[in-house]
């Protein structure tokens, strides 16, 4: 085993100006959104680009139907196009079904 030391994101930006953020922490973007309330509240017009993946959410013991409703309570969530980019809505079961989807998180 190995022991890795964190930090909270609202530790680490304290007071800057955040535009941008990509989450790819396999299975604990629940733990990264926890950790950044005021980098939220502060950047009203912050993108969030998270991996959703259901088995890696599963492993870190989240329950990815959860987490997406959660997800959808709080911002304005659009996915991903793998190929072209593209936006679209956030369809649930397509989500929890794929392997991987990455999301675009706003603010409602």
């Amino acid at each position: 085993a190995m022991t890795v030391e964190t930090v909270r994101l609202d530790d680490a930006i304290p007071d800057h100006r955040v535009d941008v953020i990509k989450i790819d922490v396999e299975g604990a973007e629940p733990v990264v959104l926890a950790g950044m309330p005021q980098i939220l509240a502060k950047n009203p017009n912050l993108i969030v680009f998270a991996e959703f993946a259901p088995t890696h959410l599963e492993r870190s013991a989240t329950d990815p139907v959860e987490f997406a409703a959660s997800l959808r309570e709080r911002f304005t969530v659009r996915a991903v196009d793998d190929l072209s980019g593209a936006l679209r809505p956030m369809d649930l079961t397509e989500i929890t079904r794929r392997p991987s989807t990455n999301l675009m998180l706003t603010a409602r």
